[in-house]
């Protein structure tokens, strides 16, 4: 392994003999192995922020976090890791924000004397490039229900992932090039080790995750490296993709070779590159020098959700089968996996093609651009959403005897259900339907939702939402009767559906028929557009995202 001291370890090795003390419904205070941390109580629920669950140096594992002395404060959510800010930057002038190694987490729970409680840990979304834990708070989670929600920070872009040869001199876990899956391990052992001091119970802890953070959850189900970290595994919108690292070492190359050039170290990009793809130590000495905030801006800012332009998740053979979901060996743990009827809804709202139609209001009616929303929106919808799902579930059934639960969340479908006067009305079941359900007051999506969310129908969808991420924790099943939600198998394809009217929930299960072929029949025999406006649309908006492998037969 490299071997590197950082100011920060030399100051923060301290020799500690700490006194474990379990948290009660009014003490704040809990010591961990590397320090007490003070956190504080709001509405009934206890919460610490900003928590080390590991320490890194760049481009190599994390270990455990360095020990502090007295108590740190805790009551304060960090800026997470380095990463660009979105609302600041422009093309020419990135901006970031965050700090570089940010191995923070973020615990709720019940104010109660309650221990052994089920503990989920959310792995936050933002194509592993940007993000934080404060993405969905686990608040209102944790005050109806008898749990501990955690959320972590790990690192992000290229300082999460990077294929390049010249690191490879470490550990066969970090030449795996795969960081960021590194750090969500640590984070795990942190928990196991220190999740008890807050009332968790370290032998029920279920991983969950969100849109690139449900990808990493899926990875982790192929990856041994993640073996007994976890008891159940909650996807939310995230379906298998991993990368070549061969491929992805060409991208990195050509996006960090102008870096070189302006440097002065090679005389162009072709040279530059070449010299990035060898295995020379002075390339591995300016990786490392490299200041994160110019890294970040060449890596850190590819387009919605498009994997091209930040390849990740290398099929290492060590911490990734080289074989990636194909291979026969997944971890034999129950797993539920859940998807929006509509997920590509907001991307194409936010794509070049409609912007500005979207900003103008032209997106409903009988005009073609609104006609060619309504089609990226149906077919992008249902092809995200049988990536999300159904191609998951039929490849992992046959290589698993835990039980698989699919979820369809289709709110939306009933329009009393929907605020009229917001954009909830062309999103319907969007990427990200959820987040409003899991964390009650959350309010990232207020914009595009109006008020749908505070209906009664929305707040009883909620409640059974809710009851079913709880019970799938503690019972491994996410329903009260086992006949209501059967599971998916190769013989049968349950897939559960929620929805809700303006006053009430509606439940129902369904055998998924979809296929990658048969919703590309369907598009070819969609008599709403002509083929070249279909072409075109294919080509400029739907091409190139996760679940678009099937348009490869188009």
């Amino acid at each position: 392994m490299r071997q590197k001291i950082s100011t920060s370890v030399v100051t923060g090795l301290i020799a500690t003999g700490l006194n474990f003390t379990p948290v009660l419904a009014d003490n704040h205070t809990v010591t961990t192995e590397s320090g007490a941390v003070q956190g504080r109580s709001e509405n009934g629920v206890n919460s610490w922020f900003n928590v080390p669950y590991g320490h890194s140096e760049r481009y190599e594992a994390p270990t455990t976090p360095v020990a502090w002395q007295g108590t740190r404060d805790a009551t304060v959510p960090g800026q997470g890791d380095i990463q660009l800010d979105s609302s600041k930057s422009t093309v020419n002038a990135p901006v970031t924000k965050g700090f570089e190694n940010d191995l923070t987490l973020d615990i709720y729970r019940s104010k109660t004397t309650h221990k052994k409680l089920p503990v989920l840990v959310y792995i936050h979304g933002g194509n592993n490039q940007s993000g934080l834990s404060t993405e969905l708070s686990g608040a209102s989670f944790v005050k109806r229900h008898n749990a501990i929600f955690v959320s972590i920070n790990y690192r992000l872009g290229g300082l999460g992932f990077n294929p390049l040869p010249a690191l490879k001199t470490g550990t066969k876990a970090e030449n795996s090039g795969n960081f960021a899956l590194l750090d969500m391990h640590q984070s795990f052992k942190w928990l196991h080790d220190n999740i008890s001091q807050f009332g968790g119970d370290p032998d029920n802890i279920t991983a969950a995750g969100f849109s690139a953070g449900g990808r990493d959850v899926m990875a982790m189900l192929i990856s041994p490296i993640f073996k007994n970290d976890f008891k159940q595994a909650i996807v939310f919108s995230g379906g298998m993709t991993t990368s070549s690292p061969e491929d992805a070492q060409q991208i990195f190359s050509q996006k960090l070779a102008p870096l070189v050039v302006d440097d002065g170290i090679k005389p162009d990009v072709a040279t530059a590159k070449k010299w990035l793809l060898s295995s020379d130590a002075e390339v591995a000495a300016y990786l490392n020098n490299l200041s994160a905030e110019r890294i970040t801006a060449q890596l850190g800012g590819d387009a919605g959700i498009r994997m091209a332009g930040f390849p990740h998740l290398y099929r290492d053979g060590y911490v990734l089968p080289k074989q990636g979901f194909n291979t026969e060996k997944y971890l034999n743990v129950p797993v539920l996996m859940t998807t929006g009827s509509q997920e590509f809804s907001l991307f194409g709202l936010s794509d070049p093609y409609f912007k500005s139609a979207f900003s103008d209001g032209k997106l409903t009616g009988k005009s073609t651009i609104a006609k060619e929303f309504r089609f990226v929106n149906k077919y992008g919808g249902e092809l995200y959403q049988y990536f999300n799902v159904q191609r998951s579930a039929e490849k992992m059934t046959k290589h698993r005897t835990a039980p698989t639960y699919a979820l369809h969340l289709d709110f939306g479908a009933d329009k009393n259900a929907i605020d009229q006067t917001s954009q909830m009305k062309l999103l319907r079941s969007f990427h990200g339907v959820f987040v409003p359900l899991l964390d009650t007051d959350n309010t990232n999506y207020k914009t595009y939702v109006g008020k749908t969310y505070q209906s009664t129908g929305a707040k009883k969808l909620a409640n059974t939402f809710q009851n079913s991420i709880y019970r799938f924790m503690t019972t491994s099943h996410p329903s009260q009767a086992k006949s209501d939600w059967l599971p998916f198998t190769g013989e049968a394809k349950n897939i559960r559906v929620l929805s809700a009217t303006d006053k009430r929930v509606e439940q129902k299960l369904i055998h998924a028929n979809q296929s990658g072929p048969s919703i590309i029949k369907q598009m070819h025999q969609d008599k709403t557009l002509t083929s070249e406006q279909k072409d075109k649309l294919i080509h400029d908006v739907l091409n190139g995202r996760w679940f678009s492998a099937p348009l490869t037969k188009w």
